[in-house]
Order: structure tokens, then sequence, then C-alpha cells
């Protein structure tokens, strides 16, 4: 098929991102801030160069386009700051961003659905919106690390059908009865990171033979939660009214790192273990 199918070269794009970071000293100890910017991101290679077709007839059904324009992101984000005790910073920030111009499958079908293949367009846009609070020691000589918790709330939709029919007919009952193009509004699901690192002096604990037993001794917890997704359950059907009413379990994970160094002749020799 490559040696029978005509080529164009693809069109070049140039974008400009601008961004803007501002901020306001309230205090010695506390300012507040304001960051804007436009970003670009590639879309992800399938939708950039996938062609798929059928092994035993070469029906294509599946077509990338290299030509979309690159996904889009709009960013806000106000945010304070404040100084505590010279030992700990506070964040809270409010953001939102705009995201357009994402790759979605689009169906096209002719009369006889012998041509039937999915085109891949810049149809999807994503409006994110939260505030996060996070509390920062990046001083010290046992503790150091953050921790966040943000309120994220994203909403989605398509522009457009996600089925095109060469049959009127068929085009025109899916357009009565599709809900592509329904915006999604999910609930809400907060998460939280945090990363503590725990640690020795160099020269701490017992000497022996000019090394410190328990010294240059560091544990790294990386922490997440996440809140579960809901879902509608109503006995296998639907039900006016009915909406969201489970919610799955939450989910945790703890990774650990612990690690000791050595320092022998000079050189700085460390031992650690991860647990995932």
């Amino acid at each position: 098929i490559d040696s029978l199918l005509a080529k164009v070269s693809v069109d070049k794009q140039l974008d400009i991102s601008p961004r803007v970071g501002i901020s306001f000293p309230i205090t010695v100890n506390s300012k507040l801030y304001f960051n804007y910017g436009h970003f670009r991101s590639m879309p992800t290679p399938e939708n950039l160069f996938l062609l798929r077709r059928y092994s035993d007839n070469n029906q294509v059904i599946r077509i990338a386009n290299p030509n979309n324009p690159l996904p889009k992101t709009v960013a806000y984000e106000l945010g304070y700051e404040q100084n505590v005790f010279d030992e700990f910073l506070v964040r809270v920030a409010g953001y939102y961003k705009d995201v357009s111009l994402q790759s979605r499958l689009v169906y096209y079908v002719n009369n006889n659905n012998v041509v039937s293949y999915q085109k891949s367009e810049p149809n999807n846009y994503q409006d994110v919106r939260g505030f996060e609070l996070t509390l920062t020691k990046n001083r010290g000589n046992w503790v150091q690390g953050f921790i966040n918790y943000t309120y994220d709330v994203r909403t989605s939709g398509n522009f457009g059908f996600e089925y095109y029919y060469q049959n009127i007919s068929r085009q025109t009952n899916y357009e009565a009865t599709t809900r592509s193009y329904y915006q999604e509004k999910p609930l809400p699901r907060p998460f939280a990171n945090a990363n503590i690192d725990v640690f020795t002096p160099s020269e701490f604990g017992p000497n022996l033979g000019n090394q410190y037993l328990l010294g240059d001794l560091r544990m790294s917890f990386v922490t997440s939660w996440t809140s579960g997704r809901y879902v509608t359950w109503a006995g296998g059907g639907t039900v006016t009214g009915v909406e969201n009413n489970l919610q799955w379990a939450d989910n945790w994970n703890v990774d650990l790192r612990i690690s000791k160094t050595f320092k022998l002749m000079g050189v700085n020799l460390q031992i650690f273990a991860d647990i995932s």
C-alpha cells in the first residue's frame, strides 16, 4: 500500500507560547503570585503516524493525521506563599487549565460498510480547575520534604459527532440518539502526595574505624492517595435521577527507599534498598 498511494509532505507548524509570572511581596515572609502561560504538547505517536489495516484484505481501518495541530493548554494560577519559622513554606494556590485540540477517533462508514475506518481528529477539549495546599520543608538536619493536597475538578467533551455515515437515514437516526457530544462532568476526585526524607547527620552515632554507624542514614517515603472514582449502578439498567451513586475504594500507595552512605578512602559508597 505504501508503494501504491501518493505521498505529500507534512505541513509545518509554528506556535507561540507566551508565559508570564508575576509576584507581589506582601511582607518579608509572604508573597502573592500569578502565573499565566500557553503550552503545546506532542500527541501520542499513534495519533500522528499509525496506519492500521486488516491483514487478510489490506482494508484500511484506522488513519492517523500528522497535520493535526498540537494540543494546546492555557493555564492560569493564583497563589499565596508564607514563610513559617524560617523552616516551613506554606503555599495555597488556585488554578485553571483550558485544554483544547486533543485527538479523538472519528468513524467514517460508506453505504454498504465496505469502507469503514477511524480517523484521528483534534475535536476533544477539557477544563481543569481546582486548588492545592502544599507544606514544604527544604532545610534541617533530620527531616525534609513536602506534603500536598489537591482538590481537582475536570470536565471534558467533544466537538462534532463520533460517527459519520454516508447513508442519510443512518446518520439522521444516529444524530437523534447519540450522546457523543455531551459534556462529561464527573464528580471531583481529590488527591494528595507526600515525599518525606528522614536522615541523620554524617557524624552521628558510634564511631568505628572512622565510620559513623548511624551517620548518613536516609529513609525516603513517597506516598500518594487518590479518592475513588464514582460510578452509576441501577441493577443493570438505567433509572431516572440515579447517577454516581457508588464510589470505588480510595487508592493508597507508599514507596520506601532506605540508603546508607559510607566514606572509604575519599570515595562515597552507598548501599540502598527500594520497596515499592
